[in-house]
């Protein structure tokens, strides 16, 4: 995988055309939430056309709609071809999506005459279905470039054999003793003790915004501070509404009318 990844609306030409100047290790060309629904064909061919011309000139993956859509098919009928590096699947939610997913891409990889196994597969799960099914998934799943995404509050609620998967770990702050010692028991089984007691030591007093990324396969270990989201963030604390100091009182009410709606009684 690539430590860096950019998404690029698969519906923007003027984005697409930019692509050999675009920042990033690796770029995501979206066909999924970014595409308007009257979009999506438009997007297809706008997607292969840019792995057509830029493929050999930077590493492109694709994002497609999810398995549970009618869209799977034809993105992926669409894009598997020559400059494709990978096909990130949204929102898995078990091993039989993968295994389905990887025959299928098999099958059109033989079709476009490239080498079984070219394309990459990258699940993300976004689901409580998902976590729920997580072992399976990554335990079960395709096996060849195969790279499950675990997003929890709750370290400590990871199964054991569910986190040793786990080749990179991003941190933010973390207080609780339980969820630390969870992150330090990957430490041990991936990467350097010493360098991992200084990083423990650090989780309680990050900033809002900051955490630890550490792949040590790549021989990244870095502090960083993520961008706010500038749209709707929905992990942010809920401000109660602002509202005029008006005083309530009750409304008029109609005797009369209520009377006569019940029928005169």
């Amino acid at each position: 995988m690539h430590p860096a990844m950019m998404f690029v609306p698969g519906s923007a030409p003027d984005k697409l055309a930019k692509i050999p100047s675009l920042p990033g290790d690796a770029l995501l060309l979206d066909l999924e939430d970014s595409v308007a629904a009257s979009a999506k064909a438009t997007a297809r061919a706008l997607v292969a056309e840019a792995l057509t011309r830029f493929g050999t000139v930077r590493p492109l993956w694709v994002r497609v709609n999810a398995f549970s859509t009618e869209l799977l098919y034809d993105d992926l009928e669409a894009v598997t071809v020559g400059g494709l590096e990978g096909i990130n699947l949204p929102k898995v939610e078990s091993a039989r999506e993968l295994h389905l997913v990887d025959w299928l891409l098999s099958a059109l990889e033989r079709r476009r005459g490239l080498a079984c196994g070219t394309v990459r597969l990258m699940a993300t799960i976004e689901s409580a279905l998902g976590l729920q099914r997580v072992e399976e998934i990554v335990r079960r799943g395709r096996v060849r470039g195969f790279v499950p995404w675990l997003i929890t509050q709750r370290p400590a609620v990871l199964h054991k054999d569910v986190l040793s998967q786990a080749d990179i770990l991003v941190s933010m702050k973390l207080t609780s003793s339980q969820d630390r010692e969870a992150v330090g028991r990957w430490i041990e089984g991936q990467a350097s003790r010493a360098e991992g007691r200084r990083i423990l030591a650090a989780l309680p007093r990050l900033a809002q915004g900051e955490g630890w990324v550490w792949a040590p396969s790549d021989g990244v270990l870095e502090r960083v501070a993520f961008p706010r989201i500038r749209t709707f963030d929905s992990s942010a604390t809920p401000q109660r509404p602002k509202r005029a100091g008006v005083q309530g009182g009750l409304a008029a009410v109609d005797l009369a009318a209520i009377r006569a709606a019940l029928g005169g009684e």
